[in-house]
């Protein structure tokens, strides 16, 4: 257990220096949020279960009743050894995880974020259906979201599993500026809000891409409709 702690502290820091993980890191991860199993948890589980088992049969018997508590301890002692508390673990995990957005996308810094839908069609691209929308009142860029979603069940109940996903986090971003803007369609007057790094974690909605941005090179971004209110006010107070 010692030894796959420090692994997993190892595991925070290459996230923290914005680095990809590896399978071997995912199960490690998997296991300390409770999504898995290692080999150590389930031997550890089953030898807890053979200790509870002679622990009863000491009871019936009515002998030595004195190794009766020990097995129970001994049990007790290997669960809570052997056992990592998911809560703890899942908040370490996901601060390192905000740190490393904050370092994979730190060519962006002195820009604004928002995670948005994006209707992943040929023309561009993007094979996912999230994205960040990336700007400055000027230059503007769709960025594909650099994280794997994987859905697991947790207790007939299902759990998004985030992690770095090395193909979006190299992959080049849609860029236009805003001489580049031919039209856009949308509607709405929602308020319109950027999202910082744990919004972007998560980001779990599905909505429709009925927003279209239309650029002069005849090519049409279809994103989520909040973003609409955006470009409704940015194209107000230049006009004004």
């Amino acid at each position: 257990m010692v030894n796959t702690l420090i692994s997993y502290i190892l595991i925070l820091k290459k996230l923290s220096k914005g680095e990809v993980l590896s399978k071997h890191d995912l199960r490690i991860v998997k296991s300390y949020l409770g999504l898995s199993f290692t080999n150590l948890e389930i031997m550890g589980l089953i030898f807890s279960f053979i200790l509870l088992v002679v622990g009863v049969i000491f009871h019936f018997l009515n002998i030595y009743l004195y190794l009766e508590v020990i097995f129970y301890i001994m049990a007790i002692l290997t669960v809570v050894y052997i056992m990592p508390i998911p809560a703890i673990y899942e908040k370490l995990y996901l601060i390192n995880l905000n740190i490393f957005l904050e370092v994979s996308l730190s060519s962006y810094k002195d820009m604004h974020f928002k995670a948005v839908n994006f209707n992943n069609h040929t023309k561009f691209n993007i094979n996912k259906k999230i994205v960040y929308f990336i700007y400055d009142d000027f230059y503007f860029y769709i960025k594909e979201d650099v994280l794997v979603r994987e859905e697991i069940k947790k207790f007939k109940k299902s759990y998004i599993f985030k992690y770095p996903d090395l193909n979006s986090v190299n992959k080049e971003p849609i860029f236009f500026k805003l001489s580049d803007i031919l039209s856009f369609e949308g509607k709405g007057d929602g308020a319109f809000s950027s999202s910082d790094f744990l919004d972007i974690i998560n980001y779990d909605k599905e909505r429709p891409t009925n927003f279209k941005l239309n650029l002069n090179n005849l090519k049409t971004l279809e994103l989520s409709n909040d973003i609409y209110p955006y470009f409704k006010n940015l194209i107000s107070e230049r006009e004004a």
